[in-house]
């Protein structure tokens, strides 16, 4: 369609553009026509726009057949009503150009503006078939591991890890209601309501927050379905461990925009390389 406005319109352009030319001609014709009729001469070329210019010169008596003698010549009016009509069409062609290059102009906009309102309803269709399809991810994991913290690392402190595990899944167990299976070198919670995600995080704050002697390794990871992805990402996460952050994956920050409340801010960390492929990880952030 635009292909066609562009041909249609450059149609009309160059149309009104070789009738100008045309009519200056006319007028030249005409002209010459009339100073052969002056001197009593006879120019055969002429001839084949007599009949034309005829019924130019009979338009022109329509209006006046009088007639000026001035130094024994007679000048027609006829011929010069002609002409007029022939300037006055210029000038209505010049017209007649600006309005098609206005009217160009408003189809253009028109077009855009209707290609803009087919763009917002294409987008509010796909946001709102992105909302559809997100709103069905509920379940997600999180994943959890500790280290000591380097300053109680001395052993005549006498930090047993494993303790302080169990105090950590203890009071994640009495705040969350969820028990969690031993993954790797940690522990993997799983939840199935994504959109009280917050109240979750809320929890995994404390815990960062605590006077606890441990570094906290926590990864948040969305059940897509595939779970063989969901654990490869759960793993990646895992393994650069980013201490006393609640990292994600891009598929959990996408997730999270959809939740109609957000708690929390989503930073992004950076891009990590692992073997032959690059992470892209994000963080939850408390919001001031």
């Amino acid at each position: 369609m635009e292909k066609f406005l562009k041909n249609f319109f450059g149609f009309l352009k160059s149309s009104v553009h070789f009738i100008k030319v045309a009519d200056i001609f006319l007028i030249l014709m005409l002209l010459l026509y009339w100073i052969q009729n002056l001197i009593d001469g006879h120019w055969g070329w002429i001839d084949v726009f007599k009949p034309f210019l005829d019924s130019l010169l009979y338009i022109g008596t329509l209006v006046s057949d009088g007639a000026l003698d001035l130094f024994g010549a007679v000048f027609e009016f006829k011929y010069i009503i002609a002409v007029i009509i022939l300037i006055a069409f210029y000038f209505l062609l010049n017209f007649l150009d600006v309005f098609v290059d206005r009217l160009e102009d408003l189809v253009d906009d028109g077009r855009r503006a209707v290609n803009k309102i087919s763009e917002d309803v294409q987008n509010t269709a796909m946001q709102m078939q992105n909302e559809s399809e997100q709103s069905k991810i509920n379940k997600y994991y999180i994943y959890v591991a500790t280290s000591i913290k380097k300053k109680f690392s001395h052993k005549e402190l006498g930090i047993d890890i494993e303790e302080q595990n169990r105090l950590m899944n203890k009071f994640l167990i009495e705040k969350l209601g969820v028990a969690p299976a031993k993954y790797n070198e940690g522990f993997l919670y799983q939840f199935n309501s994504f959109s009280n995600i917050d109240n979750v995080l809320q929890v995994f704050f404390k815990v960062l927050k605590s006077n606890s002697p441990l570094n906290y390794y926590i990864v948040v990871q969305v059940n897509n379905g595939d779970a063989t992805e969901d654990y490869n990402n759960i793993n990646k996460l895992g393994s650069l461990m980013l201490e006393n952050k609640i990292c994600m994956m891009p598929d959990t920050a996408y997730r999270y925009k959809f939740n109609k409340a957000h708690r929390y801010g989503v930073s992004q960390l950076g891009l990590y390389q692992k073997g032959d492929s690059t992470i892209e990880v994000s963080e939850f952030v408390e919001i001031s």
